[in-house]
């Protein structure tokens, strides 16, 4: 009985104290250290506790900093949401005085005599340099419609083309030459305009980061035989190490560096309804291809949900 009792008494203070060290361990996670791990006490026997604890610390870290991540990404969201808004109003108000100068620039065209070359050209470039300008704030009016989310049949190379417009003149892309192999004739695709551009939109401006300001962005759209259009974005940047191109396309992953990215720039082209899809393939140093694939449009406006998705 009195060996009994002081192995009882002993197995006692011991599940006593690791109350203690579990009380302490769980007092830090409530005050904030995640990173709080217990050492495994195998003489004890409560290892296996121990194991758990950390586990379950591990798994509220890990959960923690998804949270964190979502959460600076909604505070982006909505700052680029009210830029949006603000650069909407500045080119409708800027829209008003172009016309002018379109109209005004034309009128006085027409009252100069053919004897003024000189200040015909002058004039000539003034109206040309306008309608970019037109061009631009268009542009940049189309793409900050709010999404409907509603289908239509539509030509891949005519959003192509359009988000080019809007980006090709910006810093980023000084000192890129970009080449377009669009295919002639191709049949019809359906999809949301407005997300399909931030797809492009958000490829191109990728493809210009990895360059540096100096390379070759290449675009090319073909129609498979498998009723698909496919479309091609290389660039000629330093590519995509191979343990990571495995995962570019997971929400909130990058390969940029801290504070240039949150990698939700490729995530949110996960769009279903579109039946598409998209891969990449890249050779480090060479540069990185994305491939996109689209149905064709049959005349059919309904399109299934699958597992499928453009990515980006």
């Amino acid at each position: 009985m009195i060996i009994a009792f002081i192995i009882s008494l002993r197995m006692g203070n011991n599940i006593i104290r690791r109350i203690r060290i579990l009380k302490k361990a769980t007092d830090a996670i409530a005050a904030g250290n995640l990173d709080y791990q217990l050492s495994p006490d195998k003489i004890s026997g409560f290892d296996i506790l121990d194991e758990a604890f950390n586990d379950m610390a591990r798994s509220l870290k890990d959960h923690n900093d998804q949270l964190q991540k979502m959460n600076q990404q909604f505070t982006k969201i909505e700052k680029l949401t009210a830029l949006g808004e603000m650069a909407a109003s500045v080119a409708h108000e800027i829209n008003n005085p172009l016309g002018g100068i379109l109209l005004f620039s034309n009128i006085v065209l027409e009252d100069l005599p053919e004897d003024k070359p000189l200040l015909r050209e002058n004039l000539q470039k003034i109206i040309y340099q306008t309608n970019r300008c037109k061009e631009i704030v268009q542009s940049l009016l189309d793409f900050a419609r709010t999404p409907t989310g509603e289908m239509f049949p539509l030509q891949i190379n005519d959003v192509i083309m359009t988000t080019l417009k809007l980006i090709k003149d910006q810093a980023i892309f000084h000192g890129i030459k970009i080449e377009t192999r669009l295919a002639e004739d191709l049949p019809e695709t359906i999809g949301d305009r407005s997300r399909l551009e931030e797809v492009f939109l958000n490829l191109f401006i990728n493809a210009a980061d990895a360059m540096k300001g100096g390379g070759n962005l290449r675009i090319i759209t073909r129609r498979r035989s498998n009723n698909t259009l496919s479309i091609s974005v290389s660039d000629t940047g330093k590519g995509i190490d191979k343990e990571l191109l495995s995962h570019i396309f997971e929400p909130f992953f990058t390969t940029k560096a801290p504070g240039q990215g949150t990698g939700l720039g490729l995530s949110i082209a996960y769009i279903r309804k579109h039946n598409g899809s998209i891969d990449a393939e890249c050779k480090p140093g060479k540069g990185t291809t994305f491939m996109i694939s689209l149905p064709v449009y049959n005349g059919e406006t309904n399109l299934s949900d699958n597992n499928n998705g453009i990515c980006m």
